[in-house]
């Protein structure tokens, strides 16, 4: 039916949300997913599927927060009892850099449907990011008793004992349950047992997890193949030549991806780490450098973080030492997926161990 409003509408949503978690960033996704959008409106003007799937649109492509918001709004006015309406304004909100207006939306969503699992589990992550750990942890735990089957509470639950305590061990404890439970998703977490081992400092054990693996995460946030976690623990291990042959692995793998795929920030990002590593200084801060402007916290406010730490450990690897101090210091005075006891735990930093300023900012 060629004239079913909002079949084109949903046609529209799932374009978006293809492009925003990088299934498919062609330019002909994009406009299908606009044209559907603009379609169903004209078949059925004020169709609130309509205003949501454009909405979507701009806030997943263009990541035009203002524009995404009116049309959300619009949307809402017409299905004010939608909770993943609520929870896509949301995510607007906090993308856009309002934290503390998206948590108070998120709860609204939980309210309306206290059954649903994705708004607790979203204002944990939120909280997470302002660094109210323990708040968190109460939203994460409310996520997993709703739905015991969804693995991202129990990720970000791992992350938030890390980033609180130090404690490596309940974190692969969290972990482990989720793959007892045979949800845990390789190369999908943005945490894993493998960061877990590295803050432990057991590269051995960080060796046998990648066995057989090619990507340790490949998500919106972050790319890292697996030869790249290999070469740290080589290095761990004080293997320079084995962790060298790695990480010229990794590097011929992002450079695949990124001839791919030229405008992916996290590709310059990770190019330059394994750039880093090989010696290679100045395209290494160049590729870095280039991730973060591509985007940069003011563009999005929680993706920009990754590209800022990314360019830090950049610069800690080629011995920029108080460029990458600054960054570490902003990093930790906004909302962002680090805290203290990730640059205390993390063998990465190493080099900055000893500099009266980083040994201030990360004492207890």
């Amino acid at each position: 039916d060629s004239t079913f409003a909002e079949a084109w509408a949903l046609k529209s949503a799932a374009a978006s949300s293809l492009y925003w978690f990088f299934f498919d960033r062609s330019d002909s996704l994009t406009n299908a997913a606009l044209d559907h959008a603009e379609r169903a409106l004209r078949l059925e003007p004020g169709l609130p599927e309509g205003h949501w799937a454009l909405g979507a649109y701009h806030y997943r492509v263009h990541l035009d927060y203002n524009r995404a918001l009116e049309e959300l709004e619009q949307a809402l006015a017409g299905m004010p009892g939608e909770v993943e309406l609520h929870t896509t304004a949301a995510s607007v909100l906090r993308r856009q850099g309002n934290l503390d207006q998206a948590i108070e939306r998120f709860k609204e969503a939980a309210e309306l449907d206290p059954r649903q699992a994705m708004a607790p589990y979203s204002i944990g992550e939120t909280l997470s990011l302002l660094r109210r750990y323990k708040e968190a942890e109460h939203w994460f735990r409310r996520a997993i008793e709703i739905r015991p089957d969804f693995v991202f509470p129990y990720t970000y639950l791992a992350m938030a004992r890390l980033r609180s305590e130090g404690d490596t061990a309940s974190a692969r404890e969290l972990l482990e349950e989720t793959r007892d439970l045979g949800i845990y998703e390789d190369g999908a977490n943005e945490f894993s047992f493998v960061d877990v081992y590295r803050l432990a400092r057991d590269p051995d054990a960080i060796l046998r997890e990648l066995e057989g693996e090619v990507e340790l995460r490949d998500n919106q946030f972050s790319y890292e193949p697996a030869p790249s976690a290999a070469g740290d623990a080589w290095a761990m291990k004080g293997d320079t030549a084995r962790a060298r042959v790695s990480h010229d692995s990794a590097r011929v793998m992002i450079e695949a991806r990124l001839a791919a795929a030229p405008d992916d920030a996290r590709y310059y990002s990770a190019l330059g780490i394994e750039l880093a590593e090989l010696g290679r200084d100045e395209e290494a801060i160049g590729h870095a450098q280039e991730g973060l402007r591509l985007m940069p916290p003011e563009k999005e406010a929680w993706r920009g973080t990754y590209r800022m730490r990314d360019l830090a450990r950049v610069y800690t690897t080629t011995g920029r030492t108080d460029e990458a101090i600054d960054l570490l210091e902003q990093l930790l005075s906004i909302p962002a997926d680090i805290s203290e006891w990730d640059l205390r735990l993390d063998p990465r930093w190493d080099s900055l161990r000893g500099d009266p300023r980083f040994d201030a900012m990360v004492a207890d």
